[in-house]
């Protein structure tokens, strides 16, 4: 044991080697002062070099109602019973889908013949849809992500991730938005256009009194949010 003096001195030698000239802990970490953030134009003439992802979305190449009607949809193709066919079948699909000319199904995969002579191969996977079991879907051959859909831009098949396509909704406005889903509802009530005079198109044959009540309520509020 070692006399309290001695124990006394070792613990401030111990204290004045660990603390610089400054009086700051040399174990001790210096505190870094808050630099607030610089917005981009800041940046740029700070002469910094910015990021090529600037933006949340990425470009637009187009709308994915400009291509859906010669997109590939495997929910098309399931109702077709395309996959009910043997492994090996070859459909011809210049007439729906211009830029394709041969599919032929594999046991794993499609292969697809465009009409520039490159074959895509897309990968076949399975989904579970809950209670309605497992279904067919495909990969996009780019990035390998599970979907429905296939777009042909420019030569290129992929998803619209991939192909940069966006829904028509998300190159409006907040109040452009507001008059689709409006146009959208009255479609559904059977205006195609032809009723832009009347308030609250009548009620379709066939529908249900409370559909209908559904529509005319979703109308009003849309209504109710434009003229606020």
């Amino acid at each position: 044991m070692l006399p309290e003096k001695a124990t006394d001195d070792k613990r401030a030698g111990i204290f004045r080697e660990n603390v610089g000239i400054d009086g700051v802990m040399r174990n001790e970490r210096p505190k870094r002062l808050a630099v607030e953030p610089r917005t981009w134009w800041q940046r740029v003439v700070a002469g910094e070099r910015l990021p090529k992802r600037l933006f949340r979305h990425p470009k637009c190449e187009g709308t994915i109602e400009d291509h859906r009607m010669i997109a590939l949809d495997v929910r098309e193709l399931i109702r077709k019973h395309v996959f009910d066919q043997p492994a090996g079948s070859a459909f011809p699909l210049n007439l729906a889908y211009p830029w394709l000319r041969v599919m032929r199904l594999n046991s794993s995969s499609l292969d697809l013949q465009l009409v520039t002579g490159r074959i895509v191969v897309v990968p076949l996977v399975w989904a579970s849809c809950g209670a309605m079991g497992e279904r067919i879907r495909i990969e996009c051959p780019l990035c390998a992500r599970r979907i429905c859909i296939l777009y042909c831009v420019d030569g290129r098949v992929a998803c619209r991730h991939c192909n940069g396509l966006w829904y028509a909704a998300q190159r409006t406005s907040a109040k452009g938005r507001k008059f689709r889903a409006m146009k959208n509802v009255r479609r559904k009530l059977g205006d195609h256009g032809q009723l832009w005079a009347v308030e609250v198109p009548p009620k379709p044959r066939g529908m249900w009194r409370r559909t209908y009540a559904r529509h005319c309520a979703a109308l009003a509020r849309i209504k109710r949010g434009l003229f606020v």
